[in-house]
């Protein structure tokens, strides 16, 4: 990590992703579970890639903590939002900046350009969310997650399992997406996994239950208008962890929004469809001044 930035008691750790200049600077956010090493340059794309990107953890996902006391009563998407404007507020002072987030990511950035409409001069979701209401294994973890005691245990077994076992860590990542043999030919797709695998198998256990079992109660349809930035809600058409019809509400609500539809292509679109979805970033990008 290039730095560690202290937020409300929180430790957030951001990547230095891209230098460059010329351009508002660049807020990247990935999605639950992962981290700041998430965005690796063949992820981000060209004209992303044109200001320099930071890449800012989510709370509490390793190396950053949340404090002792944290957990799922003090998730929500007024506090989330206020931890990203405070974390920005240190890397790059009162500019306006470009947001892109993945998964839950991609709620962060609506989140804070809904709270923060002065922040975000653009908004890029990739298969974000307004309901953090998940499917797949995903959606099975949370039910578990806030299923009382019984429920909490089988979460934390099948959590640790993963963590305990790459082979159990990588099945779990093909879960998520709808082409795993696009996903599996990827050209670093080994690297990309044990990179994540040795973020993953460091999280906190504790912090994990509180973001499962909370985020099904989080919607931010209703702060959707509230967003005054150009929006690209971006996302797979058979995402088995966020359905497809949650980039359609973004790009319904959200007044200067534009829906991109990756075909065929689910949770992970950079790495099932990766010209696709390069190009059509890019394109909007520069359609949109």
């Amino acid at each position: 990590m290039d730095r560690m930035l202290t937020v409300q008691g929180h430790t957030i750790a951001v990547s230095k992703v891209t230098s460059g200049r010329g351009e508002i600077p660049r807020i990247l956010v990935h999605g639950i579970t992962a981290s700041c090493q998430f965005w690796t340059p063949d992820i981000v794309p060209e004209q992303v890639a044109k200001g320099s990107c930071y890449a800012v953890s989510l709370p509490a996902h390793f190396p950053a903590q949340a404090p002792a006391k944290w957990g799922a009563a003090d998730i929500s998407a007024a506090s989330m939002a206020q931890i990203l404007e405070e974390s920005i507020q240190q890397l790059v002072g009162d500019q306006p900046v470009l947001l892109m987030g993945h998964s839950t990511g991609g709620f962060a950035a609506l989140a804070l350009a809904a709270h923060y409409p002065q922040r975000a001069a653009k908004v890029i979701s990739v298969a974000g969310f307004a309901h953090g209401r998940w499917t797949g294994m995903l959606g099975l973890r949370q039910r578990l997650a806030a299923a009382g005691p019984i429920g909490r245990a089988l979460f934390r077994l099948s959590f640790t399992a993963a963590q305990r076992n790459p082979r159990t860590f990588s099945r779990s990542a093909r879960w998520a997406a709808a082409d795993a043999a696009s996903l599996l030919n990827y050209p670093s797709a080994n690297t990309i996994t044990n990179t994540n695998y040795e973020v993953f198998k460091h999280l906190d256990l504790k912090a994990m239950t509180a973001y499962f079992q909370k985020m099904p109660q989080i919607d931010i349809s209703n702060e959707l208008p509230d967003i005054a930035a150009p929006t690209l809600a971006m996302a797979g058409d058979a995402d088995p962890v966020v359905p497809f019809a949650q980039s359609q509400k973004i790009a319904q609500l959200v007044p200067h929004a534009t829906l991109s539809t990756i075909a065929g292509a689910g949770h992970l679109p950079f790495w099932e469809r990766p010209q696709q979805y390069h190009e059509a970033i890019n394109q909007w990008l520069v359609a949109s001044g």
